[in-house]
Parts: C-alpha cells; structure tokens; sequence
C-alpha cells in the first residue's frame, strides 16, 4: 500500500512538473510574441515615417478567367514596391530592371509581377522554368471599383 502511494506521489509530480514544464514554455511563447509583436509595431511606426514621404497607388486588376488582383504600389525616392493581394494572399515585392515596364520580383525571387502600362501578368518560377499565374491582367477604369 505505501509503495503504491509513493508511485502515485511520483506520477503527480511528474503530472505537476510537466504541467510545469508546458506553463513555462507558454510564458516564453507569450514574451516571443510580444516581442515580435513591439519590433513589427516599431518597424511599422518607422516604415510609416518613409511611407509618409512616398508616392502610394492603388490598382485593381482583372485577369484572365476573372481573377482579381489589388496592387498597391509604394514609390520612394529609392525604390519602388508593389503589395498584391490575390487569393486570399498578400505578397511584398520590389522593382527590378527591365527593359520595357516595370518589373517587380518578390523577396525570394520565384514570384515576379510585371506592368506595362494598363497590363499586367504574375509568374512563378519553379526552377528554370516558369509558370504562369494570371496574364492578360487590365487595369479596372476607376468608376467600375
């Protein structure tokens, strides 16, 4: 009877010390995320600063079999971005050289977003080779948004 007692003591403490344990691992989550949390609201508040003195746009385009695509683009003294948003995605890229429009890759660099006045396409590239997303993109006239 002792013996038992004492196994059901033993697994108490281990009940209390993984209890323990995972409290523990939450509070150090609960910090990293606060973390995260004040530098992106630092980077945001900072950002917002450069942004102030930037040219922003926004367009809506229509691509082939009716996808819609949001650009928000972000002209600095710098350099240029582009924020699309599709799919239910955002992604962030940044102008590039091109010979003809304007050429906007994405920071891994297999995304590539490209204007030409009021066209546009988004590729992926897998490798070497390429694969198209959505072409024949027109910008919406801006009574119909």
């Amino acid at each position: 009877m002792i013996r038992r007692e004492f196994i059901g003591s033993e697994r108490l403490f281990e009940r209390y010390e993984n209890m323990s344990h995972c409290l523990r691992n939450s509070m150090l989550l609960r910090k990293k995320k606060m973390r995260r949390i004040f530098t992106l609201s630092a980077i945001s508040l900072a950002s917002a600063t450069m942004i102030s003195a930037a040219e922003l746009n926004s367009e809506t385009y229509i691509c082939d079999h009716g996808a819609q695509v949001l650009a928000n683009y972000i002209n600095t003294d710098n350099s240029s971005f582009a924020i699309l948003a599709f799919e239910g995605r955002q992604m962030a890229f940044e102008v590039t050289q091109s010979a003809s429009g304007a050429r906007y890759m994405s920071g891994g660099g297999d995304w590539v977003w490209w204007t030409k006045g009021n066209d546009a396409s988004l590729s992926y590239f897998r490798g070497a080779s390429e694969v198209i997303v959505y072409q024949m993109c027109k910008t919406m006239p801006s009574s119909s948004r």
